[in-house]
C-alpha cells in the first residue's frame, strides 16, 4: 500500500505542471452564454450539380429542409447565349434559421459566370448576388450569405449548359459572442466551415508593429506558369537587412503535387508550403 500511495502521489505532482492554468468566476456570477440560435444545429446539405449521365447517376441525400432540386437547360441554338437554371426549394427547420451560407462551386469560365437569385413564394426577388468569381478559368469557390426570412426557393443562373456549375454547400449560420483584443485587426467576420485560413487582405500601405513590417506587394490575380518567365515577379529595395521574411499569397487551384517555387535574388529557395482546408476546397 506504502508503494502504491507513493507512485500515485508522484503521478499527480507530474500531471499539474503539464496543465494549463484557468481562472474560473465566482459562484453566481454572470457568465456570456450563447444565443438560442447557436444551439439550434439543423443538418448541413452537400447538393451535387453535377449533369452525369442517368444511368451513372444516384439518388441524393439531403435534410428535410431541402423539399427539392430542379434544373432548367438554356436553349440552344437562339442567336444571344441563354442561361440555365438550378432552382433549389427551401424551409426554415425552425425560427432561429434566420441567415444561410450559400457556397458555391463551380468552374470560372470568363463567358459563365454563375449568380444567385432568391424569390419568395409570390414569385418576388428578395435578392440578387451579381456575378460570382473572377474571371480566372479555373476551379473555385465563392460564400454568399443570404437572409431567409420569406425566402422559398433560390435559383442559380448561369450563362450556358450549366456544366460549369459542380455543386452546393448548404448551412444554417449561427450568432455566438466572440471576444477580441480592441487593438487586433479584426480577420474574417465568419467562419470558415471547412477550416480555411483568414483570407489574405492586402493593405494600401505598408505597416511595422513592434519592428514587424508587413508590406503588401500586389491585390490583383495574377496568372502564373510553370517556369520563371511565366511567374510573378516583384522587384523592390529594403533599407536593413531583415531577420527573417514570411512570403504569403493563395493559389486558386493548386496542383498539390506541384507547388509554386519561390525565387529570391534569382536563387531557388524551394516550394511554397500549401495549407489545404478540408475536404481539399479549391
Amino acid at each position: 500500500m506504502v508503494f502504491r500511495f507513493i507512485a500515485f502521489a508522484l503521478f499527480l505532482l507530474a500531471l499539474v505542471p503539464a496543465q494549463a492554468q484557468q481562472a474560473l468566476p465566482p459562484e453566481g456570477a454572470q457568465v456570456l452564454k450563447a444565443s438560442p440560435s447557436a444551439q439550434a444545429a439543423p443538418e448541413s446539405a452537400w447538393l451535387d450539380l453535377r449533369q452525369n449521365n442517368p444511368a451513372r447517376s444516384t439518388v441524393q441525400v439531403a435534410p428535410s429542409w431541402v423539399e427539392s432540386v430542379s434544373f432548367a437547360p438554356g436553349k440552344s441554338g437562339s442567336e444571344t447565349l441563354t442561361k440555365s437554371v438550378f432552382r433549389v426549394r427551401l424551409t426554415r427547420p425552425n425560427d432561429d434559421c434566420q441567415i444561410m451560407l450559400f457556397r458555391l462551386y463551380f468552374d470560372d469560365l470568363p463567358e459563365a459566370q454563375p449568380e444567385l437569385i432568391a424569390w419568395d413564394e409570390s414569385g418576388t426577388q428578395l435578392l440578387h448576388s451579381g456575378s460570382l468569381g473572377q474571371k480566372t478559368g479555373l476551379a473555385t469557390s465563392s460564400n454568399t450569405t443570404v437572409p431567409m426570412i420569406g425566402v422559398t426557393a433560390i435559383d442559380i443562373e448561369v450563362p450556358g449548359d450549366g456544366r460549369s456549375v459542380r455543386g452546393a454547400y448548404l448551412d444554417w449560420m449561427k450568432t455566438t459572442q466572440v471576444m477580441r483584443p480592441m487593438h487586433a485587426e479584426q480577420q474574417k467576420l465568419m467562419a470558415d466551415p471547412f477550416g480555411g485560413p483568414s483570407a489574405l487582405k492586402a493593405g494600401e500601405e505598408d505597416a511595422e508593429v513592434f519592428g514587424t513590417v508587413t508590406a503588401p506587394l500586389t491585390a490583383d490575380t495574377i496568372p502564373i506558369g510553370s517556369s520563371m518567365q511565366n511567374g510573378a515577379a516583384f522587384q523592390f529595395g529594403l533599407e536593413a537587412q531583415p531577420l527573417m521574411a514570411l512570403l504569403t499569397f493563395e493559389v486558386a487551384s493548386p496542383q498539390i503535387e506541384a507547388p509554386p517555387s519561390v525565387y529570391v535574388n534569382g536563387t531557388d529557395v524551394g516550394p511554397a508550403s500549401l495549407v489545404l482546408p478540408d475536404l481539399a476546397d479549391p
